[in-house]
């Protein structure tokens, strides 16, 4: 079995995966802030899961090819060497990537047509996108961070996740998004994340793009508001088709899932 972990700025989710690629035994913790504590606590639970194939870890940062966290922005962990610490432990392939990567490589490869370019959104404490060219990670998007893009918001330049992430939502209503019902306040988070997509649309052009998260988990109640944007101050950009993921609080596990068993697969051949 493949045993995935989904670390996130605010919980972290670990979940066993057979060979029918669904998940068992999931589990949840907070995530500590400090490193120290998280590791101790994930191989807790990792003891318990007892891994036997794989373990695929998607994190909320910058990792560099040998598996190391270089910097993770909502939990300020840097050089954190995640792979060879999970495989000195348990001595198994460990894949690291980028959650949003993990989320994107499962979410896109999900759809009835995989796309030409698809851009899967996360929107949750922070913001992570990942672009799949092909139904594959280019490693020429590996380290790009759409939600820490500089755009002005109310007069101030700041980072698109200050002011449209869930984290942000939550500070600006004072609720949390499942507890939203006016259209007022649908309609405020279809303008916060449009700010961002005007850049990266004719920018990047992507065919299809997937939100995700917490805040993407809620997509139909601003989905029409934020086309509806998008068509009418954008109208001389194609506008992507627009999806909600379908799995949106688990995308991350099933990438895991997916990146470990492909490449396992890869090194059988």
């Amino acid at each position: 079995m493949i045993t995935a972990v989904d670390v996130g700025g605010t919980k972290t989710l670990v979940a066993q995966f057979g060979d029918d690629g669904l998940p068992v035994n999931e589990v949840r913790f907070l995530t500590p802030h400090n490193p120290a504590e998280f590791i101790k606590l994930l191989n807790s639970h990792l003891d318990e899961a007892n891994p036997k194939t794989a373990i695929a870890v998607g994190v909320p940062g910058i990792v560099d090819e040998a598996g190391v966290l270089l910097r993770c922005g909502n939990l300020d962990w840097k050089n954190l060497a995640l792979k060879q610490l999970l495989e000195d432990r348990y001595k198994i392939p460990a894949y690291i990537e980028n959650d949003a990567k993990m989320a994107a490589l499962a979410e896109i490869n999900q759809l009835p047509i995989v796309p030409r370019l698809g851009l899967y959104l996360t929107v949750s404490t922070g913001i992570g996108g990942g672009l799949i060219v092909n139904g594959q990670l280019h490693p020429a998007f590996r380290n790009n961070e759409p939600g820490h893009m500089q755009l002005q918001y109310e007069g101030v330049w700041q980072q698109w996740q200050h002011f449209a992430s869930g984290s942000a939502l939550m500070h600006h209503f004072g609720k949390e998004v499942h507890e939203f019902e006016r259209q007022t306040e649908w309609k405020d988070v279809a303008e916060r994340l449009s700010r961002g997509l005007f850049a990266i649309i004719p920018t990047l052009q992507p065919d299809i793009i997937v939100f995700g998260g917490s805040v993407g988990n809620y997509f139909e109640h601003y989905s029409d508001f934020l086309l509806e944007r998008l068509q009418r101050l954008a109208p001389y950009i194609v506008i992507p088709e627009l999806f909600k993921a379908h799995h949106p609080n688990e995308a991350v596990l099933y990438g895991c899932y997916r990146h470990a068993s492909t490449a396992i697969a890869q090194q059988t051949v």
